[in-house]
Formats: structure tokens, C-alpha cells, sequence
């Protein structure tokens, strides 16, 4: 399978320059901001063809986004361009049985009727993103929405994305019927997807983990991780980290994982994931919530000092023994 040719992506690039790591260094296509976009000669981490992002506006895809863009689509045929070449699977072996981890997720299509909502707007949708400090780089990153179908009235619409294609989406009810379901999510496994994970590239050493896609958003905004290469945050839909989801960091070349799960029962799932993968990466780091402790809700000041104070995995479970000793 052919990916595009780097002289021919080169001659379509504003002030090309060679990067480190395989990459061409150019102006952004989309903001203009000069020598801000990255883009990957062949195929990246996550074996994505011609991957690029966009270091000034976060504008992120592959050859296609690109070349639609461009309005240069034409050079795709004739040509096999492979831009969803199958992540690896990771083999490990449990005594005499191999067990092969399957990451594959299908691709699926939203609610009938959602429309995409804008920053600007002014509604009901709009003003709950705010509050939850969704800012308008988030509207255009995460392409959230609505729909007036009547099993989603109501329901603020959040696609999950992984390769730039929607595999899930998180609905949030924001009415006021008691009887309403908090969350009406879809179906699809979210035990295989990160939201969040696109955004990280060959830079991203670093990654904080918290449970869900509003302490994702919030954590982002207050510690302006939007605009870092080395850290990101991202929501694993849940106190708890699967094998899919464990693979999805080691082939993206993490290194440093913070565990900020929120909630009375956090300090047990934060031991046991620490204790799971300590020896998986190179440092994996407790963060202590306590009961109350929102990271979504919280200021940076109140992170930072969380991430500060973080413990690891041996440290935090000496740390809740010696507490408990003195009850």
C-alpha cells in the first residue's frame, strides 16, 4: 500500500522545512501561523498516513482531511493511499494460552438529527458547555451537538473520536424531568476508546487519567494543555483502565501516567490500576482526590497541587495503610 509521495505533499506545503522524527515542518494550511504544522512524512505512531496537527489552532487529521482541504483530492487517484493502516495488536502470553488484545472499533454515525453546535450560539446546549468550561477551541476539537428526536431531547451530544472517526459519543441530559437518564450514551465499547486520544503526538510523554469527558475537558482548560506537546488528559469512561485501553498508551510511546480518578471509591481502583501497570511504564503516579475532590469542577491552582503531591504506586498504598492503622 502506497501512502503519498513526499515530494509531491512537499510541493502542496506553505515554507516546508524537514523536522525531526520524519516530519515536514510547515505554515498551518488552516490558521496561516508560520511553521506551526507538523505533519509525518509516512505513518505515525498510531499508523495514520501523512498525520498532522497543528500546533497554533489544534487543527488535527490525515492525507485526506488534508487534501480535501486543499481541494486537491484529485491526487489520490490512481493511487492505493492506506490512511487506516491497522494499529498493531499486542500479544502477551498467560502461561501455555497467547491472548490477543482486540482494539478494533467500529466506526459509527450519530443520532438521526444532530446538528452541530457552535461556540457562538446561544442556547440551552451552548451556555451547559460553557459552564463546564468547554472553551471554543473545544466546540471545533470535539464537534459537539443536539437533536430534537425525542429519545434525545434534551441531551447535549459529545462524539468520541479515535483515528479522526466517531466511535462513540457521550449524550449528557441537561433538563429538568427527574426521571431521565443522567447519561443515554452509545452502545459501542468504551473500554476501547480514549477521548482524547488523537491529541496526542510524537512529543506527548505525559498523560494525566481521569474518569470521564467533562473532568477531561475542565482539567485540560484550567492546566491549558491544549497548547503542550509533553502532557495531555485524557478520560478512560470510568474508574478503571482495560487492556485495550492499556495498549492504546504503550504504542503512543507513553511514558508517565497520573491516575486522578474523583469519588468515595476512588482510592481503591487508583491501588489497584497502579498496582496493574507499575511496571508498564516508566512512572505511574497516584494522584489523591480525597471524597470531594472534582477534578472537572476544579481551579489549577487545586490540580496542581493534586499533581504536585501525587505518590507513587508504592508510596500511595503505604500512605492509605498507615492511615488506616491510625483509625
Amino acid at each position: 500500500m502506497e501512502i503519498l509521495p513526499v515530494d509531491i505533499l512537499w510541493n502542496l506545503l506553505p515554507n516546508p522545512k524537514n523536522g525531526i522524527k520524519n516530519q515536514i515542518i510547515c505554515d498551518c494550511v488552516f490558521c496561516g501561523r508560520e511553521k506551526h504544522m507538523y505533519i509525518n512524512k509516512g505513518y505515525n505512531g498510531r499508523g495514520i498516513a501523512n498525520a498532522f496537527d497543528c500546533k497554533r489552532c489544534s487543527q488535527t487529521g490525515n492525507i485526506i482531511t488534508l487534501l480535501k482541504h486543499l481541494d486537491k483530492l484529485e491526487l489520490l487517484e490512481g493511487r492505493q493511499v492506506d490512511i487506516k493502516k491497522p494499529l498493531p495488536k499486542l500479544n502477551r502470553l498467560n502461561q501455555n494460552n497467547q491472548i490477543q488484545i482486540d482494539i478494533e472499533v467500529k466506526t459509527i454515525k450519530l443520532p438521526i438529527g444532530f446538528k452541530r453546535l457552535k461556540f457562538s450560539d446561544n442556547n440551552k446546549y451552548t451556555n451547559y458547555l460553557k459552564v463546564r468550561k468547554f472553551t471554543e477551541l473545544d466546540f471545533e476539537l470535539y464537534q459537539p451537538g443536539y437533536t430534537w428526536k425525542k429519545k434525545y431531547q434534551d441531551y447535549v451530544i459529545i462524539p468520541i473520536k479515535r483515528d479522526f472517526e466517531v466511535k462513540g459519543f457521550v449524550a449528557r441530559y441537561i433538563g429538568e424531568e427527574q426521571n431521565k437518564p443522567r447519561y443515554l450514551n452509545s452502545e459501542d465499547s468504551f473500554s476501547k476508546l480514549l477521548m482524547g486520544f488523537d491529541e496526542i503526538t510524537n512529543q506527548t510523554k505525559t498523560v494525566i487519567l481521569v474518569e470521564g469527558g467533562f473532568d477531561k475537558i475542565g482539567v485540560t482548560a484550567e492546566l491549558d494543555l491544549h497548547n503542550t506537546e509533553d502532557t495531555k488528559c485524557l478520560a478512560t469512561f470510568g474508574k478503571k483502565l482495560s487492556e485495550a485501553q492499556l495498549f492504546l498508551l504503550q504504542i503512543s510511546g507513553i511514558e508517565n501516567i497520573f491516575l486522578m480518578f474523583d469519588g468515595r471509591d476512588a482510592i481503591k481502583d487508583i491501588k489497584n490500576i497502579g498496582g496493574k501497570i507499575n511496571k508498564q511504564f516508566k512512572n505511574i503516579l497516584c494522584c489523591d482526590t480525597g471524597f470531594k475532590f472534582d477534578p472537572g469542577d476544579s481551579t489549577k491552582e487545586m490540580l496542581l497541587n493534586i499533581l504536585f503531591e501525587a505518590k507513587t504506586v508504592e508510596q500511595f498504598q503505604l500512605s492509605k495503610l498507615a492511615k488506616l492503622k491510625l483509625k
